[in-house]
């Protein structure tokens, strides 16, 4: 995947200097593993302008450890966003059992800002969370968790 990822950056970069009206950031979302590291090691990380960290395996994890398996993503240096925090897929997928109070206040100390996954299937920062990151000065980020241009249009259910 390293290579994937050393091509997809030459690509952005490549792009970038082409445009001159703006700046084309390169970004990933990495997987937090059952331990808390990244999927992706902090060489790769560090040549990113945002990382967005997301757990995709590993959902019946005890709270505590769910907990410390998330902030331990948070702490890295190179982690900017996390990802949707609670996991949930509406009638699919409950959320993963965490204490989401100190997990927004680690991401207040990291500087980590929270997805508000808009996806109709998400709607993944709950307003009560959201209320609470705003109380702890945490960033918000509303995006769409887009695989297509099409999934825009869902921007409006997180705002």
């Amino acid at each position: 995947k390293e290579g994937a990822v050393a091509r997809y950056l030459k690509e952005i970069e490549g792009a970038d200097k082409k445009i001159r009206d703006f700046r084309i950031l390169k970004g990933c979302e990495v997987d937090i593993m059952k331990d808390g590291s990244l999927y992706f090691k902090d060489e790769i990380l560090k040549k990113l302008d945002v990382v967005v960290a997301s757990v995709h395996t590993a959902f019946n994890m005890f709270e505590d450890d769910m907990t410390k398996r998330i902030i331990k993503a948070i702490e890295n240096p190179y982690v900017n966003m996390l990802g949707h925090p609670t996991g949930r897929l509406i009638n699919q997928r409950p959320p993963y059992k965490l204490d989401m109070e100190k997990i927004l206040k680690a991401c207040a100390f990291n500087n980590v800002a929270v997805e508000i996954n808009s996806n109709p299937m998400r709607l993944d920062l709950y307003d009560i969370y959201c209320k609470m990151a705003k109380a702890l000065g945490v960033k918000i980020a509303v995006n769409t968790d887009g695989h297509h241009t099409s999934q825009m249009k869902y921007l409006m259910f997180g705002v």
